[in-house]
């Protein structure tokens, strides 16, 4: 049955407190209700609610005036955990790092796994491995992988064995853990946001020996596309009968072209670059742009060499929003 206008805003009341709690840190109600327009009296209620669900905790802190202590709502990471499943290209083989990771970011395995990934077996034996190991049920399972899971099969992927695979259900099937699957470049993307709605940040990952994805984050929302695959840059009628590995020359000027359409079609205030593999000379490159777009080159250019972390942050962020969005609804 669908949900009628005050149960959708009721639900929507309860992801801004979540998402404005995300943003700060630790709030008291009033500051939540500064920050939202939502009235204290309909803060304190929701919160209540929140805090029963183990989705918010509390404690009694000083305010920053100085004054009377106030109670602060925060996050409750350490009440729920996620096995994350990190799928890169290494040393010619797509391989999965698998962790398990409170909300908090805090790693609760005590080694992680990795595992080259062929066929949707492989991935089910790790994720086995690593429960018998750790004894830890995770609430959900996490996946980054190139592709994307689209009408129910996965489709774009880099691993010929997961293609066509409903890789959620399967996993499901066989865990009993509800399992998602995200864009491993859109999960990059997540992992360098500050959980801004403002923000409008773009990620390019160039893989050594595969094709390139863009993910795209605009006013704090991922881009996904009607069918899932918005950002499968690689499909435009530039990328047609490239090889890969570049050869270095062939990929700066690839580099170079695809920041000017991002730039011009998008006027983002930030672009990350992950080419871990790579070597790039920034200053030529940002020249070589200002001489083409000089007349908007507002746009930050970074490059991300710390690829990992930046994947976990967004495979945690992105969990989160799963794990919180399940529980909202079931209220």
């Amino acid at each position: 049955m669908d949900k009628n206008i005050p149960e959708l805003m009721r639900e929507r009341n309860f992801k801004v407190i979540i998402q404005t709690i995300i943003q700060n840190g630790s709030l008291s109600s009033k500051k939540i209700a500064d920050n939202t327009g939502l009235s204290v009296v309909s803060i304190n209620k929701l919160i209540k609610i929140l805090t029963e669900k183990g989705i918010v905790t509390s404690s009694l802190q000083k305010v920053s005036t100085g004054g009377r202590r106030a109670i602060q709502y925060t996050i409750n990471g350490n009440n729920f955990n996620l096995l994350t499943i990190c799928i890169l290209e290494i040393d010619q083989k797509m391989v999965a790092k698998l962790e398990i990771i409170n909300l908090n970011g805090d790693i609760i395995s005590k080694n992680d796994l990795q595992v080259e990934i062929i066929h949707p077996e492989d991935l089910l034996e790790s994720i086995k491995k690593m429960l018998q190991e750790q004894k830890v049920i995770p609430d959900l399972i996490i996946i980054g992988t190139s592709g994307v899971e689209s009408t129910q099969k996965m489709i774009l992927s880099d691993i010929p064995g997961l293609s066509e695979v409903n890789l959620e259900q399967y996993l499901f099937e066989h865990t009993n853990i509800t399992a998602k699957v995200i864009n491993d470049v859109n999960a990059m993307v997540l992992g360098i946001s500050k959980n801004n709605q403002e923000d409008n940040i773009v990620g390019i990952y160039y893989p050594k020996n595969y094709a390139p994805g863009v993910g795209l984050l605009i006013f704090g929302h991922l881009v996904l596309g009607k069918s899932g695959a918005a950002g499968e840059i690689s499909l435009g009628l530039s990328y047609k009968n490239t090889h890969y590995p570049m050869k270095q020359d062939v990929f700066e000027k690839y580099l170079l072209n695809d920041l000017q359409t991002i730039i011009a079609l998008l006027d983002p205030n930030r672009i990350v670059v992950f080419a871990p593999e790579r070597k790039i000379d920034k200053h030529k490159l940002s020249k070589d742009l200002h001489d083409r777009i000089h007349q908007i080159s507002e746009t930050t250019i970074d490059f991300d060499k710390n690829i990992d972390q930046t994947y976990r942050n967004g495979l945690i962020n992105y969990g989160r929003e799963k794990i919180f969005e399940k529980i909202i609804k079931n209220i």
